[in-house]
């Protein structure tokens, strides 16, 4: 009965599959103004299949690449915002996790990764993510890590109106911040990955169109407004 009691705490992210077997909790805490963040999460079974599953941050390691797996213990730490269902080559269910790490004062990551589960265990990072070609499975991405400028807007997310991921091109700059470094800045370009066969397909180019907000229509002429007096009452003609 936990999870109706924690669900709503608006410093946790919740994350629930579709058949809502399990959820995914993971919170932060912001040290030195932030400049240093320490993660934290548990995966609840919510049938009473298995104990809590604490994750413990390992990316504060330096050890964590695009190109690995990890168990609980090893978590590649992240607060995510969203999850996404989808089936592996073999049909079994695995899920997207978008989520963003603090990692240093002046540099932030966002993290693409894939959860999955075999029986009651439960990893991070799975070679779905690369080009066109049948050697994913062997030669793909674990997960998509883009580090930028802590003051950069960044989009990583599913898009149900394009039915892809989207993400920002970035570009690696000299930061504007004393002690910064190099850095990732939107180039203004997007990119996508493309859900085929059970992988994530990458797409160089996406054109993704802002919506604009209509007008606010201006205020009428001087001479259609009504006359008032001094105290801002209407004077009758």
């Amino acid at each position: 009965e936990s999870f109706e009691q924690l669900k709503d705490l608006p410093l946790l992210a919740v994350n629930l599959p579709p058949d809502s077997s399990f959820v995914l909790y993971t919170w932060r805490l912001s040290l030195r103004n932030n400049s240093e963040f320490h993660y934290f999460g548990f995966i609840q079974s919510l049938r009473d299949e298995f104990e809590p599953i604490e994750l413990k941050d390992h990316m504060q390691s330096g050890r964590v690449t695009e190109y690995a797996t990890f168990t609980p213990d090893h978590w590649p730490a992240a607060f995510y915002y969203n999850m996404k269902a989808f089936n592996l080559p073999d049909g079994e269910e695995a899920f997207l996790l978008f989520g963003i790490n603090g990692n240093t004062r002046f540099n932030r990551i966002r993290v693409m990764d894939v959860l999955f589960r075999q029986g009651n265990q439960f990893y991070f990072g799975l070679p779905v993510f690369g080009e066109e070609g049948e050697n994913i499975a062997r030669t793909g991405k674990t997960r998509i890590m883009m580090e930028y400028s802590f003051d950069a807007p960044i989009f990583l997310n599913f898009d149900h109106e394009y039915g892809l991921v989207v993400l920002n091109r970035l570009d690696r700059k000299e930061g504007i911040h004393p002690g910064q470094g190099m850095t990732g800045i939107p180039s203004g370009e997007y990119m996508g990955y493309r859900y085929k066969d059970g992988y994530w397909v990458f797409v160089p180019e996406v054109v993704r169109k802002r919506s604009i907000p209509e007008a606010t229509p201006p205020p009428p002429p001087q001479r259609d407004r009504p006359r008032r007096d001094l105290f801002g009452r209407p004077i009758q003609n």
